[in-house]
């Protein structure tokens, strides 16, 4: 006999902007990649990717004057 066993739900975190903030910067440090900094957190790169594009069209930045 077989018992099932409930699903566990999964739900989305929420970052708040200092977290984003604090990754970004952790990004933007000499040598410092985005997978390393998004494996030093916790978080999926192309999050992280998405929030350093978001950074950048806040600052009015290009990557290549980053």
């Amino acid at each position: 006999m077989q018992t099932k066993t409930a699903a566990k739900k999964v739900t989305r975190r929420q970052h708040s902007n200092a977290s984003k903030a604090e990754v970004v910067a952790a990004c933007r440090q000499p040598g410092a990649t985005i997978a390393s900094s998004a494996r030093q957190h916790d978080i999926n790169p192309s999050l992280v990717r998405c929030w350093l594009q978001e950074w950048l069209r806040w600052s009015g930045l290009t990557l290549s004057g980053w």
